[in-house]
């Protein structure tokens, strides 16, 4: 039964909000609060299901369940299997990627199309993520804070799981690395010495080198399966949750389409990024320590000279890898800028060419891609000084350490110095590591702030109440709206609206603009005092001037601003057709017909 009351609950930033609108008993439950979505309007006809507050969907079985099942070695094929082969993949398919090879030889016979491609899994789509996402941050903010809530804290929360397997697969990594070269192959080159060794021995010295490498090599394969996988969940989760905050806003005052377009197409994956790439810095960090160990058994203190060679040379590559990021951010920046100027002129083609100001336009493009060119070749010439250093530094610190082993007359065998070299080689692949892992950390960082913006952003107050006089189909009563809530956010309780309503008394003085984005910037509300009934049947038509709130008065009904005091009521469902001109993802004939039947003779 749906009655009126008024309900102070929590917010997604952590505040409170008085709800004052007809809501049900399977809406509101203690301090828990129902998450609205386009269709729970005031005056949606659909039904609405009530959800758990603050808690995820996790099977009865546990959440770790399908993560215990990818356990199994070889797992056999289930009775119903899922529609995604990953789901139904067992431990050695899931580290070799061999449950793709149907899928390989499926493409090699017939073309993929979106109907041979297999869905996406349950475990990965944006639904369960979302969900996970919207939990921790709440419980973040309950915790510590709507201002000091981290959303750093919610990613590593998000991964935490992930993350411990991941630097448990890369220790595990860095000690297969080390083992060949510091016990295995110092008694292969031994046996290969001596006149009469035993044959099995020898097998079995190989076979244990060959079993150090598959670790080696299905350790760090795992490890990078599990970091790109957790990153394509953090992208969907964070792809969804601002996609949701987007659609609930009132207006998008507070942030303009061009941000809004470029957070979705290019701060989206620098979070992809420093999840799937950050993860790298545990290796380094686990090779470096394991390395200088495993070293200094086999040459003593002098192998330190070569791992202060590649401590040296990680803070240059962190150096030169953020000067990179900083001439991208840079070369971005001047090519939104260009293509934003080469917009404008395209636009107004007409107006420059009747003044005759191609010239000084196209001088403007000019410049602005003459700067992009500079700062495309530096950053260029600081990415190719990164990758020289990837190859010098192991050569570098190689020398230097034989250098300063011989000259002091220390022992250096052969077998001695290819074990070093060996285990030197894992720090080789660490100096890869490091541009990544910070390219992507720093990437991420930038992102991490314009995506908190989306996380404070507060939720829209629903203040449209479904009227009791069905005679009526619009009445709005003492009521005064603003784009923006430069009052309080209280909206009266609901009201039983069937007396017949007043005259409108008009609208506000006129202002210099019409829409959100320019009328935002005033400071007092664009609505003030109206009244206003519409009967059912009536055909009624608002006219003034530029700026005299048409437009408000339309986003007033539609709960597109915000209701500092009156009320606004309507009785049941309305259509609404934009000022601006639209068209459907189609053909030109069905844009035209607009599901109407063709007439060839027409």
């Amino acid at each position: 039964m749906t009655r009126k009351r008024t309900y102070w609950v929590p917010n997604s930033s952590g505040g409170l909000v008085n709800r004052g609108i007809d809501i049900g008993d399977d809406m509101v439950s203690g301090l828990s609060y129902k998450t609205y979505t386009l269709q729970d309007g005031p005056w949606s006809q659909q039904e609405r299901n009530p959800e758990a507050p603050g808690r995820a969907a996790v099977p009865p079985w546990g959440k770790y369940d399908a993560a215990l099942r990818t356990m199994i070695p070889f797992r056999p094929k289930p009775r119903f299997p899922a529609p995604q082969p990953l789901d139904n993949a067992g431990l050695f398919s899931y580290l070799t990627v061999s449950w793709l090879t149907p899928l390989m030889i499926q493409s090699l016979r017939n073309r993929l199309d979106e109907n041979t491609i297999p869905p996406l899994s349950v475990h990965d789509a944006s639904d369960k993520n979302v969900q996970r996402l919207h939990r921790l941050w709440e419980e973040e903010v309950s915790r510590r804070g709507i201002e000091k809530a981290s959303v750093l804290l919610v990613m590593l929360r998000f991964q935490r799981t992930r993350l411990i397997f991941d630097a448990l697969l890369g220790i595990c990594f860095c000690i297969a690395s080390v083992l060949g070269p510091i016990l295995i192959i110092p008694k292969i080159l031994e046996y290969s010495e001596e006149q009469l060794g035993n044959v099995v021995h020898g097998v079995g010295l190989c076979f244990a080198l060959f079993l150090s490498e598959c670790v080696k090599s299905l350790s760090f394969s795992s490890s990078w399966i599990i970091n790109q996988r957790t990153a394509i969940r953090f992208r969907a989760a964070v792809s969804s949750f601002a996609f949701e905050k987007l659609i609930q806003f009132k207006s998008v005052i507070h942030i303009t389409s061009g941000e809004a377009i470029s957070f979705f197409t290019g701060d989206v994956n620098y979070l992809f990024e420093g999840v799937c790439y950050g993860p790298l810095v545990l290796i380094t960090c686990a090779s470096l320590v394991i390395c200088s160990i495993s070293s200094y058994f086999i040459i003593g203190y002098t192998a330190f000279i070569a791992i202060l060679c590649y401590l040296l040379a990680f803070p240059l590559e962190v150096f030169m890898t953020r000067m990179a990021v900083k001439a991208q951010h840079h070369t971005s920046e001047v090519s939104d800028q260009r293509i934003r100027v080469t917009s404008e002129v395209l636009t107004c083609i007409k107006l420059i060419k009747m003044y005759t100001w191609e010239k000084p336009f196209a001088k403007i493009i000019e410049d602005l891609r003459r700067k992009e060119m500079k700062l495309l070749e530096k950053c260029g010439l600081v990415q190719s000084l990164t990758n020289i250093t990837f190859f010098i530094i192991p050569t570098v610190a190689t020398v230097v350490w034989v250098l300063i082993h011989t000259s002091l007359k220390l022992k250096l065998t052969a077998s001695m110095a290819f074990s070093m070299l060996a285990s030197l080689n894992l720090l080789r692949l660490s100096v890869f590591f490091v541009p990544i892992a910070v390219k992507g950390l720093t990437n991420s960082k930038s992102a991490v702030m314009r995506f908190k913006k989306f996380f404070l952003q507060e939720s829209p107050v629903f203040y449209v109440q479904t009227l009791q006089d069905p005679s009526k189909a619009l009445v709005l009563e003492e009521a005064t709206l603003s784009w923006q809530q430069t009052c309080p956010g209280i909206v009266n309780g609901a009201l039983e609206l069937e007396r017949n309503g007043h005259a409108s008394e008009g609208m506000t003085r006129p202002r210099d603009a019409l829409g959100p984005e320019e009328e935002g910037n005033s400071l007092g509300p664009e609505l003030h005092k109206i009244n206003l009934v519409v009967s059912k049947g009536m055909m009624l038509g608002v006219c003034g001037n530029t700026g005299s709130g048409k437009s408000s008065l339309l986003s007033a009904i539609l709960e597109e601003m915000h209701l500092l005091e009156g009320s606004v009521g309507v009785q049941g469902s309305l259509a609404y057709v934009p000022q601006q001109a639209w068209i459907v993802s189609g053909n030109i004939r069905e844009n035209i017909l607009m599901g109407g039947a063709y007439d060839k003779a027409r």
